[in-house]
């Protein structure tokens, strides 16, 4: 089940929030920069009150990481075709872009934690999940040889990229900042052209996102875990509202996070009409043994549920993304912490298919 508004709900809200725009009374926190927040302790962003915009810090500070040696589009031999109709990222020793006939691509040659395209043939990246400089959002522009700091945290503060939203006319850079003295996530999003970083919300550190965070289009979607619940949450990446997710009494019942229904990833469907889910497959089920679940945003009625299963071993879902001919991309990770990838999998939910891709790495669409 879900509460959500539906698309004609949400597409209301859009046309609010585009007329505030020009008249400047809607959505007005979503104009709201991260150097607003006057808290201290709200994820360690800032230690004073300003209402001055926020940009990146210089490319020049970025941290001694950023100086190894980067190729930058070079070709590589020959991967396995892919059987898409569209190429993907494939990310962990490094980044490569692989077509659909397999053509491979090495766009970095570093370790890679976290991965998005910038929607214009780039990408944005982390090389580690830690605080301090070293964990530094980066962005290695299409044809770039070597990548620029776009957001370096302070020695304190521990950031994680979340993804790329499109909610305005340039791609934006989706991601969140907490320190250890701090019980708060501060979401951000942060423009590529601009460097202006815009605070989307304040949220609580140990619901938000504690499974999973992944941006779909003008969403971002959480899973999360806490004691005595468990869910999804949707926000709109343009204002940080939430705008839905699962009901509190199914929160309740997957409090353990063992019921068939009860997210281990949850995602939307490119229209929103749909809520994608990987799901134990039973109730008792170990890590690996799991289902695909589909289910109608509106409702929560189940559309179908997809047998996962024949995928062996034990593994965690990392991300989802529903492909532009309906299928699901899942990528996968074989520790809980996703650090560690495997094989990223296809999934058609109106055949049942369920097709490993033949490299091993974290995948994302470009």
């Amino acid at each position: 089940m879900a509460r959500f508004l539906s698309p004609l709900q949400y597409r209301r809200a859009i046309v609010i929030c585009a007329i505030g725009a020009v008249v400047g009374g809607a959505c007005s926190n979503a104009d709201t920069q991260l150097g607003e927040v006057s808290e201290p302790t709200v994820a360690g962003v800032t230690t004073e009150s300003t209402t001055s915009s926020t940009t990146a810090p210089s490319t020049s500070q970025a941290p001694s990481t950023t100086e190894r040696v980067i190729t930058g589009e070079v070709e590589l031999s020959q991967s396995a075709p892919t059987g898409l109709d569209v190429p993907l990222l494939v990310f962990s020793e490094s980044i490569r872009l692989i077509q659909p006939d397999g053509t491979t691509t090495l766009i970095e040659r570093d370790d890679a934690i976290r991965v998005a395209g910038d929607t214009e043939g780039g990408v944005v990246f982390q090389r580690e999940l830690t605080e301090g400089p070293q964990s530094s959002i980066l962005w290695q522009p299409k044809g770039a040889a070597v990548p620029e700091a776009i957001f370096i945290p302070e020695n304190d503060q521990r950031i994680e990229l979340h993804g790329i939203t499109t909610v305005t006319s340039s791609p934006e850079v989706v991601f969140s900042v907490t320190s250890p003295d701090s019980t708060n996530r501060s979401l951000n999003r942060i423009s590529l052209q601009s460097g202006v970083i815009t605070e989307l919300a304040v949220v609580d550190e140990l619901e938000f996102g504690s499974k999973s965070t992944q941006v779909d289009g003008l969403f971002i979607v959480t899973t999360w875990e806490r004691s005595g619940s468990a869910g999804w949450t949707v926000y709109q990446s343009g204002t940080g509202r939430e705008i839905g997710g699962s009901f509190p009494d199914v929160e309740v019942r997957c409090a353990g996070g063992v019921g068939r229904s009860c997210a281990l990833l949850a995602s939307l469907s490119l229209d929103i009409s749909n809520v994608f889910r990987i799901v134990p497959h039973d109730a008792d089920s170990q890590p690996g043994s799991n289902d695909l679940l589909v289910t109608q945003s509106e409702d929560g009625s189940e559309v179908t549920r997809v047998d996962l299963t024949s995928l062996t071993g034990e593994w965690y879902p990392e991300h989802l993304a529903e492909l532009p001919d309906g299928k699901i991309l899942l990528s996968r990770s074989v520790d809980a912490d996703k650090l560690q990838p495997t094989t990223g999998v296809v999934i058609d939910p109106a055949s049942g298919s369920v097709e490993s891709l033949s490299e091993v790495g974290f995948v994302r669409l470009p």
